[in-house]
């Protein structure tokens, strides 16, 4: 290889980690392109891009803007005129001061049918709002097979879509939000600068929507804390703490909550990528957990259990069986476990000694 590189073990071990976390690599080869300048991501499919490019020429291979990927059309329905659907200039609809909900989804998606009616809801909802109407417009973003499908999935739909036959926008699409599964709602703020782009404001909309928030939590900002029951959103990513309260009742879970959120809001203010859930619920995906942690899938008595995992650190994990007394839970407790969780454990494996 005629380039530098970082040399591979145990001195190396924590940068190497670090970068691919960082750069949230799931895969070999992973190919990332930064501006010299400041450093910031140019593109994260560099290898795709070079196979496509083995010259070069197109180098650094930096993402077509939003304004370049936009068709000059889109699809519209009428809700007066029995959800007609017409071909409009994009330009009529997505004004730049809007937010611009993106629906990647399909028909071939069970989970996905059974989530589109309750967005077509929420759709309704905003645009009943007199605040929220004029502010929001949302584009489903098709990955059915063929024009068929389409027509029949879209036809239930109260909201926009991107034209079937606009592949290549959607294929940009996809690529430019990382869309790896359906369904995936993200929402995208107004425009910014003079090339058309919007910042993403929170690519993973779906828990709001189905908590009931479409009104109360617009633009769905990424929650500081999460409860698991609404999902598990960058916990494969990064490492995250999860609070188990599932004996305490409401009001000491609000509690609870709200001192959770105190400390993840201060660690996202300083720059830290830890996420912060909440388990106010016994069974689902809570109770997978339990087990992946060696705790009984089911909580056997009242005491509240703090648990810290790192799934990119080979899927270390962290537990502290704390009180069952909400009271003795503080910001300062919590902040303590993540600066000394005490010994590592892996996922699948006994106590590291």
């Amino acid at each position: 290889m005629p380039w530098k590189c970082i040399p591979c073990g145990p001195a190396t071990d924590a940068l190497r980690q670090t970068l691919a976390r960082t750069y949230q690599v799931q895969g070999i080869p992973h190919l990332v392109i930064l501006n010299a300048e400041d450093g910031k991501i140019v593109t994260t499919s560099g290898v795709e891009d070079l196979m496509g490019d083995a010259q070069g020429e197109r180098f650094p291979w930096a993402p077509p803007s939003l304004a370049e990927i936009w068709p000059s059309h889109i699809l519209t329905t009428t809700a007066a005129n029995n959800n007609k659907k017409k071909l409009v200039e994009a330009s009529q609809i997505l004004d730049p001061s809007k937010y611009i909900l993106l629906y990647f989804s399909a028909h071939w998606c069970p989970p996905c049918r059974a989530f589109t009616p309750k967005l077509g809801q929420a759709y309704q909802q905003l645009k009943a709002s007199p605040e929220l109407a004029d502010q929001v417009e949302l584009v489903f973003v098709s990955s059915d097979q063929d024009q068929v499908a389409f027509d029949e999935y879209f036809n239930d739909m109260p909201f926009c879509a991107l034209p079937f036959a606009e592949r290549r926008a959607k294929e940009q699409l996809s690529k430019r939000f990382g869309i790896e599964g359906l369904p995936t709602l993200l929402t995208l703020g107004p425009v910014v600068g003079d090339q058309g782009d919007r910042p993403v404001i929170n690519d993973k909309v779906r828990s709001f929507i189905m908590a009931g928030e479409a009104l109360t939590d617009f633009p769905y900002h990424p929650k500081s804390c999460q409860d698991l029951t609404m999902g598990v959103d960058g916990i494969h990513e990064h490492k995250s703490l999860i609070v188990f309260c599932e004996q305490q009742d409401d009001e000491e879970q609000a509690t609870i909550t709200s001192i959770v959120t105190e400390v993840a809001q201060a660690f996202r203010q300083a720059g830290h990528d830890t996420q912060f859930f909440t388990a106010t619920a016994v069974g689902g995906i809570g109770s997978a957990i339990r087990q992946n942690v060696g705790l009984p899938a089911q909580p056997t008595d009242a005491n509240m259990i703090l648990v810290m995992v790192d799934i990119p650190d080979n899927g270390g994990y962290y537990v502290k069986t704390f009180s069952d007394d909400a009271d003795d839970l503080t910001a300062e407790v919590v902040r303590a476990f993540l600066d000394n969780p005490g010994p590592r454990q892996k996922m699948g494996e006994s106590e590291e000694g």
